[in-house]
C-alpha cells in the first residue's frame, strides 16, 4: 500500500504541511509518502488546497454543527459517518462523528501506525479473495493479532475505531 504520492496520493503542499501543528515525523511522512488510496475499508483521504483544514472549517463549509474539539483537529479524511482527524500537537489519529452524537473514537497513536494498520487490513482483504473458505478464519485471526500488535492502545481502547474491524476478523 505504500505508494508514490506524486501518482496516486493526495497533492500536498510541503510548505503548508510544515506550518501544521503536528510532530515533525508526521509532517515528514505526509510530505514524503502522502496518504494512500484505500478501497477496502471505505476510507477516503481528503486535502484542501494542499493541506488539511480543521474539522470545524469543514463543518462550516458543509453546514454541519461545529464539533466539540473541531478547532484542535485537522481533518484528513472520512469513513462512513466519521471524520478522520489528526490531533494538533500530538498527531494522534481520531475519528469524530459529526452531529448530535459527536462520538469520538481513538484510531491510532500516530499517523505512521495508522498507515501500518491500513496496510495490514488492505493486504488481508486482497489476499482472502484467493483463499479457500476454510483458510480464511486462520488468516483473519493472524491479521487481527498483528493489528493488535501494531498499536496496542488502538486495539484495546474502549472507544477504538479498530474494535469493529478486529471483531469482524474474529479475535475479540
Amino acid at each position: 500500500m505504500r505508494h508514490d504520492p506524486g501518482t496516486d496520493g493526495l497533492a500536498l503542499d510541503s510548505l503548508k504541511i510544515e506550518k501544521l501543528d503536528l510532530p515533525t515525523a508526521t509532517k515528514t511522512l505526509l510530505v514524503s509518502e502522502g496518504l494512500p488510496h484505500v478501497d477496502e475499508l471505505g476510507l477516503t483521504f481528503l486535502a484542501e488546497d494542499g493541506t488539511f483544514p480543521t474539522l470545524n472549517a469543514i463543518c462550516a463549509k458543509k453546514d454541519w454543527p461545529p464539533a466539540r474539539e473541531g478547532d484542535t483537529l485537522y481533518r484528513i479524511g472520512e469513513s462512513d459517518s466519521y471524520q478522520i482527524c489528526l490531533t494538533m500537537g500530538e498527531g494522534t489519529v481520531v475519528a469524530i462523528e459529526v452531529g448530535d452524537a459527536g462520538e469520538r473514537k481513538f484510531v491510532n497513536s500516530s499517523l505512521a501506525l495508522f498507515l501500518n494498520c491500513l496496510e495490514l487490513c488492505s493486504s488481508f482483504y486482497s489476499q482472502i479473495e484467493d483463499l479457500d473458505e476454510d483458510a480464511i478464519p486462520g488468516m483473519a485471526e493472524r491479521t487481527a493479532i498483528a493489528l493488535t500488535q501494531i498499536d496496542v492502545a488502538a486495539a484495546f481502547s474502549e472507544q477504538s475505531w479498530w474494535g469493529p474491524e478486529i471483531d469482524e476478523l474474529g479475535l475479540l
